[in-house]
């Protein structure tokens, strides 16, 4: 094992994979299958060898391709057998990006997530492509979650726009998301002194003993809900 030190400013890291809590309820598809055998006391399973695409997005910064893939972890021991489905991002970005850089497309790729499953969600593996070279070096990104627990196990029909439910509009999606980032701006965002004198204008003109006024001071913080529409 070969480590090195990177300050969070080089721009050396061209790709990298990301897996997200949910993310395989997410974005469900049957990947194990169980199938009649020529032996009437068996049965076979089905499971693929290599991860199938669900989809693509081409061209759209910071990426060259963001592609969603799903396959299957197995393993095999004496007297017993797993398989598990796994599902990650694969990314790889139009040019070299620093630590920092990369740790701000993690946060807002799980942001979207994040409204899509209808929870929070943090991501559970960073792999790094390290450099431009045809077999880059690879590294891994350690990052503690914000929170106390990861959030609990959801299924997919519970998710408020699952895979299954976005079709053919998810890569669209995904690719508006990053083109429109700018433009979304923070949810919360504190008012400036222009939207405190408008609510201070509004006392003028209704009476202070309506309930939509009483017990507000001119000197509180508000915060107002800052939404763009990104579909």
């Amino acid at each position: 094992m070969i480590g090195a030190h990177c300050g969070s400013d080089d721009e050396i890291i061209s790709g990298a994979l990301i897996s997200y809590t949910n993310l395989e309820e997410w974005a469900f598809v049957p990947t194990i299958r169980s199938e009649t055998s020529a032996n009437v006391d068996h049965f076979v399973l089905s499971i693929p060898i290599l991860a199938k695409s669900l989809f693509t997005v081409n061209e759209t910064f910071p990426f060259r391709k963001l592609e969603l893939l799903v396959g299957v972890e197995s393993s095999q021991r004496r007297g017993a057998f797993s398989a598990q489905a796994r599902g990650y991002f694969e990314c790889e970005f139009l040019g070299l990006l620093s630590v920092r850089t990369v740790k701000s497309v993690v946060r807002q790729l799980g942001n979207l997530l994040s409204i899509l499953e209808g929870q929070a969600t943090y991501a559970t593996r960073i792999r790094l492509l390290m450099g431009s070279e045809p077999r880059p070096p690879v590294a891994e990104l350690f990052q503690v979650p914000n929170a106390q627990a990861l959030p609990s196990s959801i299924h997919g029909p519970l998710m408020p726009l699952s895979f299954k439910t976005l079709a053919e509009y998810t890569a669209s999606l995904f690719a508006s998301w990053f083109t429109n980032e700018e433009l979304l701006g923070p949810v919360y965002k504190p008012a400036t002194q222009h939207d405190v004198s408008q609510r201070t204008a509004a006392r003028d003109i209704f009476p202070l003993s309506d309930a939509r006024y009483r017990n507000i001071s001119p000197q509180s913080v508000w915060r107002h809900i800052h939404v763009e529409g990104f579909l």
